[in-house]
């Protein structure tokens, strides 16, 4: 989950393990494209918070991937300056 959403220049993405494992945090533009790897590492069992800064794209719609060995999690993120 990410907040504020929708948001004008950063955002928090909070995210949770039950186990240890590999993750990568992608942003993607509307079309699928990736942008911006925003997390890639090892992360142990636990709830985590990453800071994102978005001023260098422009108002629209965006995505996030939060990608494991086990599972792939997508989620919106509106950016309105």
């Amino acid at each position: 989950q990410n907040a504020p959403n929708p948001t004008a220049s950063s955002s928090s993405i909070s995210f949770a393990f039950t186990e240890k494992t590999t993750a990568t945090i992608t942003l993607y533009d509307m079309m699928g494209k990736p942008l911006e790897i925003l997390a890639d590492g090892d992360f142990d069992y636990g709830m985590y918070e990453i800071n994102v800064n978005l001023d260098q794209y422009p108002e629209g719609l965006y995505f996030y991937q939060l990608q494991t060995p086990k599972e792939r999690t997508t989620r919106m993120i509106t950016i309105a300056h």
